[in-house]
């Protein structure tokens, strides 16, 4: 069963994930030295429709795509302004040269990203851009502490589920970026703060916890033991919990058009 199937999944990414879609969609285009980009901008992998919202205020139409229907329920709520539809990025309801900006958040992991990249370099316009980025669990607070023991603890009480997502870096989509010139990238370190009871709002969103309730853990005995442990580790307010992450911009170049 795909973990991200289910309404409660789409309520949880849509209501407690990192708040950190609008800052790097912004860091890329500060870096790209990108204004309003124009008619047209697409988030492929949309999810709940966090990465999507960004994109208001940088094209007239803002469209997501989403192979998992579940997850787009809360996304009309999230994003009002964009329209989501059902569909891979491997093959796209859209136009050739259609679009001017792409958003990737996380999405190319879980799909076939050479085939993604070629249909986005069919949909996108002349010198049109595709903005792959991501980030990674917040496991560690920025001034040091006891969080990374205690997720490490949190891991082996329930432990990450087989996944077959595909590990991609800057370097490693820039060298599959075939018909595009590689625009930028960068690598971050961004924090966030949290209450304990916040952070673990946001825990309870992780896919392990997911395939833990599937395996027969009760989902209120995960949430108990959160609560019986964070507190301690957080102190009396919040703290700030890191999230690195990287972002890369691949420019559609004409002249390189792919075979």
């Amino acid at each position: 069963m795909n973990p991200f199937a289910s309404p409660s999944m789409a309520e949880g990414y849509a209501k407690r994930r990192p708040a950190l879609h609008a800052r790097i969609v912004e860091r890329a285009c500060a870096g790209l030295g990108m204004t309003p980009l124009g008619d047209v901008a697409l988030d492929i992998g949309c999810g709940s429709g966090l990465s999507t919202k960004p994109l208001k205020g940088l094209a007239r139409l803002v469209t997501g795509i989403e192979p998992v229907w579940e997850m787009t329920h809360c996304a009309r709520f999230v994003a009002p302004d964009a329209w989501f539809v059902n569909g891979r990025g491997e093959q796209m309801p859209f136009g050739d040269a259609s679009v001017d900006f792409i958003t990737a958040a996380g999405s190319l992991n879980f799909a076939r990203p050479e085939e993604v990249l070629r249909e986005a370099w069919r949909v996108l316009k002349p010198d049109g851009v595709l903005v792959a980025y991501d980030f990674a669990q917040g496991r560690e607070f920025d001034e040091g502490g006891e969080l990374g023991l205690w997720f490490d603890a949190f891991l082996r009480r329930y432990p990450r589920p087989p996944s077959e997502a595909i590990a991609l870096d800057p370097v490693k989509l820039e060298t599959m970026g075939e018909g595009y010139a590689a625009a930028g990238h960068e690598e971050f370190a961004l924090a966030l703060p949290y209450t304990w009871s916040g952070y673990a709002d946001y825990i309870m969103t992780e896919t392990n916890v997911a395939a833990a309730v599937r395996a027969g853990h009760a989902e209120a005995s995960i949430r108990q033991w959160l609560d019986e442990t964070l507190p301690r580790i957080f102190g009396g307010g919040p703290r700030n919990v890191v999230f690195p992450g990287y972002w890369v911009a691949l420019k559609k170049s004409p002249s390189r058009a792919q075979q």
